[in-house]
């Protein structure tokens, strides 16, 4: 323990998220004062074992696990409860904080808006107060209303609540719009009406949604959303086609505005300002060049933070950048590990939620990996920067800088990508090896130049420019993605295989000394823990309306409509395998398969069946019945999973047995917790003020 120093404090964020992941994926919800009392009671163990080193260690991480805990049962409690929705059209009034500007334009169906302090004129809702979360809303395709952000506007619409998830392992909807504030989406069933412009700037939304409009006016298409992307963190016009693209070819890092980005900001705006000092001999002789140049960057990397959105890996990035900043301004050594334990520990205290987001797990896994691989080969790398110079020598070390770079990255976050995307892309480094040198020399510096001359209405040829650096990179992720193997499906990874590869990444990177080689065992585990994973037979979906099969070579779905599609996206990714159509096997909507010598009696929804009554010779055959409608009678051989069931209970996941088949809900998986509702409930009424006397 005494050899691992400063090190051993790298490991309390890593404690404190697993003490929020255990509280989320807990079957009941933790009270936050029991939470609290236990934080305390090792608190005050550790001040009275303190001065013992090993004791102190392992109660660390016992406070610190609890801690996190707290923290996430304190967030839950913070947010606001779930508003009843209405369950019919009905107009609302409210203000737009976020608008999709290249709907306007391109005239595609999936612009939409963010709409906060929403009013719904009906009756039970007269005199309401405006709701505390807000509303995602869907425009219809023929409306060219020129919404912006921070006008009040009243629109018919279609909402809804959140959905439950679309199989019982699956993600978890309702609890991702809890802690966002979402109260739930819906679609427009009119065109906007106006209620009130807005006249003056409304924050930082607004000067996003104005440099938006400049940028695809003067670059159309995907290259305008690109741009839009990486200089406002607009990222809601980017089309599937390209997202897909830049996926299947390992770039898809590009179109979220992380770490990479910030750098580049950075790094272009300290080298323009030690360039331009160097300039005046006064400056150079007299000035401390270096400090304010470095603190020029630190301030332009806050402002690109704040007007890309705050995104999370940015954040995490910039907390970073202002340790080393400080670092560099008070001369001290800088520890980046310690710096990214730091800002991690600031951002699961303060959102404990953000351990389950994918930008969070891959922007620390990469920046992690970064700095303890370069880190193990600092005097390899020194040999390298410390050789006879030449021009041949300069292209070879950036060179084995830019493939290391993308090696160290792309294989941290490989497994990650597997787990949510149900994927991997193996020419990921030969696509990041072009790429990444586009974005930093060419595509982000011109970028910088467009926004500074925004101002004066002359960024018409420095984003002409980045237009054709962004033409390059989409066509290199064109060809990278139409390559053989470029894009692996693989089968859904348990949760434990994701917990096994970041405890073994950890401390891989985070230990000291050679017991560190100990992590590569978990991280292969963790890696190909997709290879023990038993798949369901049956699936149901959380409104009956979807059921599948799973075959050896295929997934067999009933009939659907298109509001199922998202519900059969996931399940394809959860099985990897091509889809057919389940009907073709059955009669009248009736299906009989025989899995591990149990019956299955399948019903398909059909138009005009409204219930079904099976025979007495079925309920006495079959094991298990699914039914898309409700059961008549009861089968009291047959296990029944019915419309009312899957109302009850959610999504149903099927594994069929020879001895006892098992049957696991939606609701038994998740548990209780708050963002969970109870079968039936509606939401918290939207009641009005009481009358003042």
């Amino acid at each position: 323990m005494a050899k691992q120093g400063r090190y051993l404090f790298c490991w309390v964020p890593f404690f404190i998220g697993m003490g929020a992941l255990v509280y989320f994926e807990t079957h009941i919800e933790l009270r936050f004062s029991f939470l609290l009392e236990l934080c305390a009671i090792t608190f005050l163990l550790l001040a009275i074992e303190w001065r013992k080193i090993v004791f102190r260690s392992l109660l660390l991480a016992i406070c610190a696990f609890f801690a996190g805990a707290s923290s996430a049962a304190w967030q839950t409690l913070r947010q606001y409860p779930m508003p009843a929705l209405p369950s019919h059209a009905a107009f609302v009034t409210g203000r737009v904080e976020e608008f999709s500007q290249a709907a306007l334009q391109e005239k595609i169906s999936n612009q939409h808006f963010i709409l906060s302090n929403a009013v719904f004129e009906t009756p039970v809702d007269m005199g309401m107060l405006p709701l505390q979360r807000t509303l995602k809303i869907k425009m219809r395709p023929d409306d060219n209303t020129p919404v912006k952000t921070g006008d009040i506007i009243r629109i018919r619409v279609m909402v809804h609540a959140p959905s439950s998830s679309s199989w019982p392992l699956g993600q978890d909807f309702q609890r991702d719009a809890w802690f966002s504030g979402t109260a739930g989406s819906g679609y427009a069933l009119g065109p906007v009406e106006y209620v009130e412009h807005s006249q003056k700037l409304q924050g930082w939304q607004q000067l996003r949604d104005i440099i938006s409009q400049k940028i695809e006016r003067d670059l159309s298409g995907q290259k305008g959303a690109i741009a839009s992307t990486l200089l406002v963190g607009e990222t809601h016009n980017i089309n599937q086609k390209t997202r897909q693209d830049f996926a299947a070819s390992g770039l898809a890092h590009l179109l979220a505005v992380a770490g990479l980005h910030l750098g580049i900001v950075m790094a272009t705006v300290v080298m323009m300002v030690r360039f331009l000092c160097a300039r005046s001999e006064y400056i150079t002789l007299y000035w401390p060049s270096r400090e304010i140049s470095v603190l020029i960057g630190f301030v332009v990397g806050v402002g690109y933070v704040v007007l890309t959105g705050c995104h999370l890996p940015s954040v995490r990035a910039l907390g970073m950048a202002a340790f080393i900043t400080m670092a560099l301004l008070m001369r001290r050594h800088v520890m980046p590990m310690r710096s990214l334990a730091f800002v991690a520990l600031l951002i699961l205290l303060i959102s404990p939620v953000s351990v389950l987001s994918i930008s969070f797990q891959m922007s620390f896994a990469a920046v992690m990996a970064l700095i303890a691989g370069y880190d193990a080969l600092k005097e390899p790398l020194k040999k390298i920067r410390d050789a006879e110079q030449s021009f041949f020598r300069y292209l070879f070390r950036h060179g084995v800088l830019l493939l290391l770079t993308s090696l160290l990255a792309g294989l941290a976050t490989l497994p990650i990508s597997m787990y949510y995307f149900g994927a991997f892309q193996p020419w990921f480094v030969i696509a990041n090896l072009v790429a990444v040198p586009i974005a930093a020399l060419w595509i982000m510096p011109v970028g910088i130049l467009a926004l500074v001359l925004m101002p004066f209405h002359l960024e018409y040829f420095p984003l002409m420019i980045m237009g054709w650096g962004i033409s390059g990179v989409q066509y290199l992720a064109y060809i990278v993605s139409s390559l053989p193997m470029a894009h692996q499906p693989v089968s859904v990874m348990p949760g434990w295989g994701l917990f096994i590869y970041f405890l073994g990444l950890c401390w891989l990177c985070v230990w000291r000394g050679q017991q560190r080689l100990w992590g590569i065992l978990p991280i292969l585990i963790g890696s190909v823990s997709f290879l023990f994973v038993t798949l369901p037979d049956i699936l149901i979906s959380s409104d009956g309306g979807l059921i599948a099969v799973n075959e050896k070579s295929q997934l067999l779905v009933s009939e659907h409509n298109s509001l199922e599609n998202p519900v059969l996206k996931d399940w394809v990714q959860v099985f990897a395998k091509p889809v057919a159509t389940l009907s073709q096997n059955c009669t009248d909507g009736v299906c009989h398969i025989t899995r591990a010598q149990q019956r299955v009696l399948i019903v398909l929804y059909k138009k005009g069946r409204d219930d079904f009554s099976p025979s007495a010779e079925e309920c006495l055959k079959e094991q298990i019945i699914v039914s898309a409608v409700p059961i008549e009678g009861k089968c009291h051989n047959a296990r029944v999973i019915d419309r009312f069931s899957v109302w009850r209970e959610g999504a149903f996941a099927i594994y069929v047995n020879k001895d006892k088949s098992r049957i696991l809900s939606d609701r038994t998986y998740r548990g209780a917790h708050s963002w969970i509702p109870q079968p039936g409930f509606k939401g918290v009424p939207n009641l009005p003020l009481a009358l003042s006397e």
